[in-house]
């Protein structure tokens, strides 16, 4: 019989993407194998409920216990939206516990599975069994030099949230104590184990991202070379540096290949006026570039289908659109970093290493104009990124990959809990 896992998600909705459906998929596809108490918050419950609606068949298959926990009023009262979003997310963590504490529920681990940040604690070692802590997620800065395209207050705000950040590392004893007491830890990237000051053998690789498998057949090859990038218009995304080398690129070439290059960006956000305003400085013909706002599922894997590359200059440590792209037998430009780097892998794209701005903007113009005359080296770098995305990249071998870290954890072991029950009837 295997284990009964509790799992603790602060985002977990079927309906939504990046870390609320990475919560989902997870407990989603670990539900199949294992007998779960999954516990997240309660707005999530009304889209959960639908979707069991909707797939009776796979809830009856799966064996998920949902339970829903907030923090009582007196302790979120000055939570409005996103104001107080990050205290109210480390304090419902420590809340979650003392909840488990008090329902006496019963299970064999605990899982901390989100949110991704690396300067977060978990208090499930609160519980008295073995704890996995993770994916665990780390955000490298923005280098100095791409970071300075940005709007002053990005950069202002840039730096506090890493000076906070770095406080968190240095001086809370909880995530100390969440480093000590875990018996496996999970991190999305090679830079997880660093930035907590872990031996990196202490630290389980394993990419929080993934996508599902493909649903709409084998991608078609259009007449253009279409170049394709998504996401949130923010400076961690980079892209005003896929509209800078696309540029370089296009002018480089002779007019009638001009004709045959499109690039298109899809997403919303705050640096919308500044990229409109870079593409206008670019005077580029509107047949080549196009920014579109948000599209449906359903449309967004068309654009993936129609396309032959996914740029993405991203700086994060991680990257949701990199599998979703690669499902699609799309080659991944990139940089050579922790993030979007590591995710597409050695085969599957290729990799520009950090240098400064203006280098950067050559060195991708140079690898779109190969990439562009070369149709052979993409057709290889396609079958790649679709290898990668088959072996580790969509939700079962995900949930593959975790179940195995379940096994080496010893469920024997258990931590003498004290007088914390106490605070439990309090805080749940």
């Amino acid at each position: 019989m295997k284990d009964c896992i509790l799992i603790t998600a602060y985002a977990v909705n079927p309906n939504r993407g990046s870390e609320d459906g990475t919560g989902w998929n997870i407990i989603r596809h670990l539900g199949k194998e294992h007998h779960l108490i999954a516990i997240t918050r309660r707005n999530n419950q009304a889209d959960i409920d639908a979707f069991w609606e909707e797939h009776g068949e796979e809830k009856e298959e799966s064996n998920i216990d949902f339970h829903y926990y907030d923090l009582p009023q007196w302790l979120s009262f000055w939570k409005r939206g996103s104001r107080g979003a990050l205290l109210y997310h480390y304090l419902w963590q420590l809340g979650v516990a003392l909840f488990v504490i008090r329902k006496d529920l019963k299970f064999d681990i605990a899982h901390h599975l989100n949110f991704h940040c690396d300067w977060c604690p978990s208090f499930l070692w609160l519980c008295g069994r073995p704890v996995v802590w993770g994916p665990i997620g780390h955000h490298p800065r923005i280098p100095k030099d791409y970071l300075q395209h940005s709007f002053w207050r990005t950069r202002v705000a840039e730096q506090l949230k890493w000076r906070l950040k770095t406080l968190a590392w240095r001086l809370d004893p909880f995530l100390q104590l969440s480093k000590n007491r875990s018996a496996a830890i999970i991190g999305i990237n090679s830079t997880v184990a660093k930035a907590l000051r872990l031996p990196s053998e202490r630290v389980d690789i394993i990419p929080a991202v993934a996508a599902p498998k493909r649903t709409v057949g084998t991608p078609s090859v259009p007449q253009q070379f279409r170049v394709l990038s998504v996401g949130r218009f923010v400076p961690l995304k980079g892209f005003d540096m896929c509209i800078n080398a696309f540029a370089r690129f296009y002018k480089q070439l002779a007019p009638a290949d001009q004709q045959q290059v499109k690039l298109t960006l899809i997403g919303k956000g705050p640096e919308l006026p500044k990229l409109e305003k870079l593409i206008a400085q670019t005077e580029l013909p509107t047949h080549s570039i196009e920014i579109l706002p948000w599209v449906p599922q359903a449309e967004l894997w068309q654009h993936f289908a129609q396309s032959q590359l996914f740029f993405f200059p991203s700086h994060e440590g991680a990257g949701m659109v990199i599998p979703e792209a690669m499902s699609f037998s799309l080659p991944i430009l990139c940089y050579d970093n922790c993030g979007p780097g590591e995710t597409t892998g050695p085969k599957a794209g290729i990799r520009v290493p950090y240098s400064t701005y203006e280098q950067s903007v050559e060195d991708y113009a140079q690898v779109l104009s190969s990439l562009y005359h070369h149709p052979a080296l993409r057709k290889q770098m396609a079958q790649a990124a679709l290898d990668r995305f088959d072996q580790v990249l969509n939700w079962p071998a995900k949930a593959k990959q975790i179940s195995k870290i379940y096994e080496r954890v010893s469920v024997k072991q258990s931590l003498p809990q004290s007088a914390i029950s106490m605070m439990a009837s309090k805080l749940s």
